[in-house]
């Protein structure tokens, strides 16, 4: 859920390593394109529709499932989005506990600008494995370089803007435009 340069990038490396069916989640119409030309096998743009009621109705209402099986409900949700200072209503990270299977994973690797309150609740009583993930270990580095220097991962699509170091205001208005803009690089 979040297709930024982070989700995005979560999807690339799902792609690259599984076969997993991957959903991508977003606002940005721009956004899911590009994650459909990455290879999602489907997105839902939560501007137009309920993204929460569609999965429940593809995969099921994990809340009202009694069994436990491989086959029912979604194993994983990445909450790629956090909270904005100024944002209001459900938190994705809320979202992702109630679309996540019983004992599935919500693995945290936004970054949340505020606060938030969480119903903890929900993820004893669903058995919720809540993971952190700041993916910055000199392993990672490795394994991403290898990843995007044999090919599996190509990072160029997400840039969509370059700008001259002097026009740095700019490409700082620009990055913020979410339906402008995925990935603003600055050069000298």
């Amino acid at each position: 859920m979040g297709a930024g340069i982070i989700g995005l990038g979560v999807l690339q490396c799902i792609r690259a390593r599984s076969n997993a069916r991957v959903i991508v989640v977003d606002l940005s119409a721009r956004r899911l394109q590009l994650a459909r030309e990455l290879g999602a096998h489907l997105t839902i743009n939560a501007s137009q529709e309920d993204a929460v009621a569609r999965l429940k109705a593809l995969y099921g209402d994990s809340a009202l499932s009694l069994l436990d099986t491989a086959e029912s409900g979604i194993d994983t949700v990445f909450d790629c989005a956090g909270a904005t200072a100024r944002f209001q209503g459900t938190t994705v990270l809320e979202q992702a506990i109630s679309l996540v299977r019983q004992n599935g994973k919500v693995v945290v690797v936004a970054v949340f600008e505020r606060k938030i309150e969480l119903d903890v609740n929900a993820v004893v009583r669903k058995g919720v494995q809540l993971l952190g993930s700041w993916a910055w270990t000199p392993a990672d580095f490795v394994q991403s370089m290898k990843l995007i220097s044999s090919g599996k991962i190509d990072r160029k699509p997400l840039i969509t803007h370059r700008f001259a170091l002097e026009e740095a205001s700019q490409a700082y208005e620009t990055q913020m435009q979410a339906n402008e803009a995925i990935k603003v690089v600055l050069t000298p």
